[in-house]
């Protein structure tokens, strides 16, 4: 493997492996384990997003539908936690962007 392909496509996607490794295991200090569990469920919907706009996923409405079932769900679920800390969900969130960026990399 050259140099260049090294660094133009396992630096980024190790990159980003290890920027969600980081996000996701930060929002333990603030977020209960379940509740960090019901936010991953959202990663099949960044995947989704960010390969349309990478343009390696084509838009479906159908599966648009799906994704913002999943979201509600989600949203369900997040406003009964009790435990409740904005630092916690935004550390989680950049984690599933990350995660979701990652994944829609290794389809290049």
């Amino acid at each position: 493997m050259s140099r260049d392909l090294y660094v133009s496509s396992v630096v980024p996607i190790g990159a980003l492996y290890s920027l969600s490794l980081w996000f996701s295991n930060s929002a333990y200090i603030y977020l209960s384990v379940s509740f960090i569990q019901m936010l991953k469920a959202l990663i099949p919907v960044a995947v989704y997003a960010i390969g349309v706009g990478l343009k390696k996923e084509v838009f479906k409405s159908d599966v648009m539908a799906n994704m913002i079932t999943i979201s509600v769900g989600v949203a369900i679920a997040a406003y009964g936690e009790v435990h409740f800390s904005v630092w916690g969900v935004f550390f989680q969130l950049s984690a599933v962007a990350f995660e979701a960026t990652r994944s829609s990399f290794q389809l290049f």
